[in-house]
């Protein structure tokens, strides 16, 4: 989920994905191993289409599902809530995928939590996530 909305949100190019850019000395910044990006295609995507699925996701944060995520964040941020039914007797799995800053986008983000029941659930996870990293960068 977090390939396919990094390649909406970047105009249309899909990048591998990977959970570890670099690891470097903490000391001296020496890097020891970089992961760099590596582009797997490219996919047309119209001005017109990306601006309504960028506009749907800001509307979610800013009036939808997930507007009481993401009150006061220090970065706007477009994301979408799911839930993934299972069965009438289990509680839904929980989905949330998120970008930030919206303007700019550097980051995305996806949760998913087995029986988490709303994608509400999993956009909690995020919003701690996203906080921890624009505190850490920024």
């Amino acid at each position: 989920m977090a390939t396919m909305l990094s390649t909406v949100v970047n105009g249309g190019t899909r990048y591998s994905s990977h959970l570890l850019r670099s690891v470097n000395d903490f000391h001296t910044g020496a890097v020891y191993f970089y992961n760099g990006e590596k582009i797997l295609d490219k996919t047309e995507i119209s001005k017109a289409n990306l601006t309504a699925v960028r506009n749907g996701m800001s509307e979610v944060i800013e009036t939808g599902t997930g507007a009481s995520l993401f009150r006061n964040f220090r970065v706007r941020v477009g994301g979408k809530t799911g839930t993934a039914q299972i069965s009438d007797k289990e509680s839904d799995t929980a989905t949330f995928v998120a970008f930030a800053p919206f303007e700019n986008p550097e980051v995305v983000v996806s949760v998913v939590v087995e029986h988490g029941y709303r994608g509400t659930l999993a956009g909690m996870a995020a919003e701690t996530i996203l906080k921890y990293y624009f505190d850490s960068v920024r």
